[in-house]
């Protein structure tokens, strides 16, 4: 399962921490190790919008990958990001 398409590299990281921002309107995703794809400042956690319905399902996704253990593989467009931390374009859940 996964959102988007399209991106310029990709990781596979193991899901620290999941949480929403209510006045910022984002989902970020703390991940381990540290990403090493994207040219954003921060590398420990990635960040996206809640404004659609197709995030809303991302974030949901990572949730249950979060739940059973899984790890996600997260995609990355260049100079992509939301404040210091990476944007993806795709995320997937990975066995």
């Amino acid at each position: 399962m996964s959102f988007s398409v399209l991106s310029a590299g990709n990781f596979t990281a193991s899901i620290l921490e999941v949480g929403v921002t209510l006045n910022g309107n984002y989902a970020y995703i703390n991940i381990s190790p540290a990403e090493n794809v994207s040219t954003c400042a921060k590398h420990t956690q990635v960040r996206f919008e809640l404004d659609s319905d197709a995030k809303r399902s991302a974030l949901s996704l990572v949730l249950a990958a979060q739940m059973s253990g899984k790890k996600i593989r997260i995609y990355f467009s260049d100079d992509d990001c939301l404040g210091d931390s990476p944007r993806p374009s795709t995320i997937t859940v990975v066995n």
